[in-house]
């Protein structure tokens, strides 16, 4: 008995098929801890030229999962839920490159060609190609892999690809056109290997170069976190204030050479639909010249929301600091497109805040 218990372990361990990676345990249904961090703890590249692939969401599979920057990979929210894409499941298992970022910010995404793996896996592929994307304005480009040992392991290019299945790229190239719905993604066709191969040389450089380098606080060394934090309590305050007069816990701050020059609210619920914190707080602020605005770090609990973030544009303000983006997320990759260094601070008090709020007003919070 003990020697067949033994066997189907072995067996169990070589069907994986990672790079020495059991899939990660998991005791929160919303969270999944690698026995490493899963963004910074593995290279990009391996010595033998295949690349690590992190799993986020298996082929067939809708949980939208994905790796955030303190390497703990979140099954991501949308209106305080967790997200399940409306769509047929994902034609490829899906995931990201550790040590990468790319246009949208995040890290380089990856479809892995093959069996269906397991969310957590980081396992060893050979890329082939690139599907060439656009999302919010932002290159949301997917790098094409194959598991080697399946099927799919002669392949070595996309034109062989398509000479031996005829139609697959078309299907996932379809998939990713639609999931989000009509208009929200543009598809620019296939890149070659070699295309694909410099992306990820420009990612792997961008994360080196980033400054939004992953860590505690993204963006900050740690001598800037209890500034940091200290700021963002204020923004927690003026959150409270909106929540007491029955408003949506959502507050800001705008800080310029260590003092606090304006403060403001959520008032979507209390006075007009449009008035969200970071108006609110520019508002209050008054009329500043574009050199001070360009000094200037707004502080806000949530992640910005669409009219946040035209006005943040508007108002050339470099640095926007967030105090959560788990319950609520924006157009962040839009904003640091369009050069806005987002710092993520990944509050528990904000998150706490707003869970607590979309728990008790479900109803409201799918209104807004």
């Amino acid at each position: 008995m003990i020697k067949v218990k033994r066997f189907l372990l072995v067996f169990t361990l070589i069907a994986l098929g990672a790079v020495g990676e059991c899939p990660a345990l998991q005791e929160n249904p919303y969270e999944l801890h690698g026995e490493k961090n899963f963004y910074t703890d593995y290279e990009p590249v391996n010595t033998d030229g295949t690349i690590n692939a992190v799993i986020e969401i298996g082929a067939g599979d809708n949980d939208k999962w994905e790796v955030r920057k303190d390497g703990i990979m979140r099954w991501d929210q949308e209106n305080g839920r967790p997200r399940i894409v409306k769509y047929l499941g994902y034609p490829t298992n899906y995931g990201m490159v550790p040590k990468t970022v790319w246009g949208d910010g995040d890290p380089l995404d990856i479809l892995v060609i093959g069996r269906q793996l397991k969310r957590g896996q980081v396992i060893r592929v050979r890329l082939v190609g690139v599907l060439k994307m656009k999302g919010e304005g932002a290159r949301d480009d997917k790098l094409i892999a194959i598991l080697p040992d399946t099927c799919f392991g002669s392949i070595k290019n996309m034109n062989e690809f398509d000479q031996t299945f005829p139609g697959a790229s078309s299907i996932i190239e379809t998939w990713f056109l639609n999931y989000k719905g009509p208009g929200k993604v543009q598809t620019e066709g296939f890149g070659s290997l070699e295309e694909a191969g410099l992306m990820l040389n420009d990612a792997i450089k961008g994360f080196t170069l980033s400054p939004a380098m992953p860590g505690p606080v993204a963006g900050a060394g740690n001598g800037n976190m209890g500034v940091h934090k200290k700021f963002m309590l204020e923004a927690v305050r003026e959150a409270q204030k909106s929540l007491r007069e029955g408003g949506i816990p959502e507050g800001s701050v705008l800080v310029k050479e260590g003092r606090i020059i304006g403060r403001g609210h959520n008032k979507r619920a209390q006075k007009d639909l449009y008035i969200n914190s970071e108006i609110d707080c520019l508002e209050n602020t008054g009329k500043l010249t574009e050199k001070d605005y360009e000094q200037c770090t707004l502080y806000t609990t949530l992640s910005p929301s669409d009219e946040a973030a035209d006005t943040i544009l508007a108002h050339k303000i470099p640095i926007v600091v967030i105090g959560e983006n788990e319950t609520f997320k924006g157009p962040e990759g839009y904003l640091k497109v369009k050069g806005v260094q987002l710092i993520d601070l990944d509050m528990k008090e904000c998150k706490d805040m707003m869970k607590g709020f979309m728990k008790k007003h479900a109803v409201a919070w799918d209104d807004d």
